[in-house]
């Protein structure tokens, strides 16, 4: 937890485990796995459809799951429009087979955003 902590020394003036743990989680799955093992191949699928469209879709993934009840907070943290904000969870859905309203599937992909940002 400490090395994740040093990323953030100066700007946060006291650490607290609950914002590493999700992080400490992914250090100790990777020392014996290969975390992307752990990955939901949505998200993988995703972000090549990102890159090779140009499309902005894992960002407003993040968005919608984090600000889960609050799509105007979503939208606004994206510099779009809700109904564009709208608009590209409703293609998440319809091109990546997302069930958005099950919490498993919601924290599955949380989760995989998470370790990536561990890599």
């Amino acid at each position: 937890v400490q090395e994740f902590a040093e990323r953030d020394r100066e700007k946060l003036p006291i650490i607290c485990y609950e914002n590493y743990s999700i992080l400490h989680i992914a250090k100790i799955l990777a020392e014996t796995n290969d975390l992307t093992d752990f990955y939901h191949p949505a998200i993988l699928a995703i972000r090549d459809y990102d890159e090779k469209n140009h499309t902005y879709y894992l960002e407003t993934l993040w968005e919608y799951l984090i600000h889960v009840d609050n799509p105007t907070e979503s939208s606004r943290n994206l510099c779009i429009h809700k109904n564009t904000f709208f608009y590209r969870i409703n293609k998440l859905k319809e091109l990546f087979q997302l069930n958005l309203n099950n919490g498993i599937e919601r924290m599955r992909l949380l989760l995989t955003m998470e370790f990536m940002k561990y890599r």
